[in-house]
């Protein structure tokens, strides 16, 4: 029985046929008349201000009390030239992420059922990210900056890599309703999860905020300011289609050499790190987060590949 349920489940998200499905989904052309129209309307001339909120508390962050202004410029302009788009926002202070994490913590915001939180991932990955196709290739080219088949190009990794998680997660909720072999393991369940987008490949933090989503992590995404766009994008479409409130709260951060203390503040009180990006960057976070007394290592003796 349980050798029959392994392949039934394998066969969900592995099988030839669930790959040429989710590739199939994921490499649908986008309409690249809307691309490049959503790229003129992101580098277009003028001044956009972002509404930073900090989301459990309810408050929108206004200059002063030890918060930074921030004015970032586009990187280029909308034909390719000089910029003339700039972006202004407020970046939190120590005070604000010590607040917000502890009234994230107080409240203990979670989704209980595994099948609400599903359903409400599948819904924004149907109707707000592939339905959205076109925008969001648009906006990574316009930030990121990368071309438009570049950016199709990780727009279609991000929607495969989302769509196999979100397949594997089914499957185990259809083997534990009707074969009783497996269960759905959520070893998040009401805890904080810090994701933080690399700076090259600004989408790979949605892949690791819907992978900590399905796990049950509450998640804290701080992002690079030139990405905040973007990701408030999601946020409101992630709360569209049901997400709870608290469930996802999006910051703007810059790297931790730059601005560390805010996000030391966060690594020393989150209960789970995710990251993309440079071995160097990983392992000062990592340091850090082991001067601060918040780091956990396990490893399975001499074969687990640990190293000193």
């Amino acid at each position: 029985a349980l050798a029959a349920s392994a392949r039934k489940l394998r066969e969900a998200f592995h099988s030839a046929e669930a790959i040429a499905e989710v590739a199939a989904k994921a490499d649908a052309p986008v309409d690249r008349s809307a691309v490049v129209g959503r790229i003129a309307a992101e580098l277009g001339e003028g001044e956009r201000e972002l509404r930073v909120e900090l989301q459990a508390l309810g408050e929108v962050l206004a200059a002063g009390d030890g918060r930074r202004s921030l004015t970032v410029p586009a990187p280029m302009g909308p034909s390719g030239g000089p910029a003339v788009r700039t972006l202004k926002m407020v970046l939190p202070s120590v005070e604000d992420m010590v607040r917000l994490l502890e009234k994230r913590a107080e409240e203990k915001v979670r989704c209980e059922k595994p099948q609400e939180m599903a359903d409400v991932l599948e819904k924004y990955l149907e109707e707000k990210f592939v339905g959205r196709g076109a925008d969001h290739v648009g906006l990574i080219s316009a930030w990121g900056p990368k071309s438009i088949p570049d950016a199709e190009g990780e727009f279609a990794e991000v929607a495969a890599l989302m769509s196999l998680q979100l397949r594997a997660y089914q499957a185990a909720m259809r083997s534990a309703k009707e074969d009783y072999q497996f269960e759905v393991y959520r070893p998040g369940d009401g805890r904080e999860c810090l994701v933080m987008p690399p700076s090259n490949f600004a989408l790979l933090g949605l892949k690791d905020t819907f992978k900590m989503l399905l796990q049950g992590f509450r998640v804290l995404a701080v992002v690079q300011p030139r990405f905040l766009p973007h990701f408030l994008d999601v946020q409101q479409d992630l709360a569209d289609c049901g997400l709870p409130k608290g469930m996802f709260e999006v910051l703007p951060g810059i790297t931790p050499d730059a601005d560390p203390a805010v996000l030391h503040e966060a690594l020393k009180r989150v209960d789970r790190l995710q990251f993309t990006g440079s071995s160097a960057m990983f392992q000062g976070l990592v340091l850090k987060a082991y001067e601060l007394g918040n780091l956990r290592l396990e490893h399975g003796g001499g074969g687990s590949g640990f190293k000193k």
